[in-house]
């Protein structure tokens, strides 16, 4: 079943018991396979492959850009296989990127002044994260996020 608030792509390749929770993007080079369960507000881009019965959490985001300093733009795609994947994501806390770089600075120190630990995250700080979560010892892990944020509270 796919919620009618999400969007897919006519281009997709959706298996007929797959379900779709509402608010999800799927994109047109993606393959999803029986069984798979995808939770709301996930976003699958390609070109993306996921087999059998597996399940995609809430906020996930697979098959964009790799998050990896390393990326220079080269194709990339993803496959993931039957049953094997356990669907996790990192929520970081206000973090020194180009992406808050514009913000004004009163703004800045407002937010800085509102986190316990009294500064911005570096990437050097969220990183460990997500390797955590592609490591082994994230087996148990099923569905959860990550959120290292110097002790800020997501509201």
């Amino acid at each position: 079943m796919i919620d009618p608030r999400a969007v897919v792509s006519p281009q997709a390749q959706i298996a007929a018991n797959v379900e779709i929770g509402p608010f999800s993007v799927i994109g047109a080079d993606v393959v999803i396979g029986s069984g798979t369960w995808v939770g709301p507000h996930a976003v699958i881009n390609g070109p993306t492959r996921i087999g059998a019965d597996n399940k995609i959490f809430q906020f996930a985001s697979l098959g964009d850009a790799p998050q990896d300093k390393k990326y220079k733009g080269e194709p990339t795609r993803l496959e993931i296989g039957d049953r094997n994947v356990n669907v996790n994501c990192v929520a970081p806390g206000a973090t020194r990127t180009a992406l808050i770089a514009d913000i004004a600075d009163a703004v800045m120190e407002k937010i800085r002044a509102s986190i316990p630990k009294g500064r911005f995250g570096e990437v050097d700080d969220i990183v460990p994260s997500y390797v955590f979560l592609a490591s082994d010892e994230a087996r148990f892990y099923q569905g959860q996020c990550v959120s290292p944020n110097g002790g800020d509270i997501f509201l």
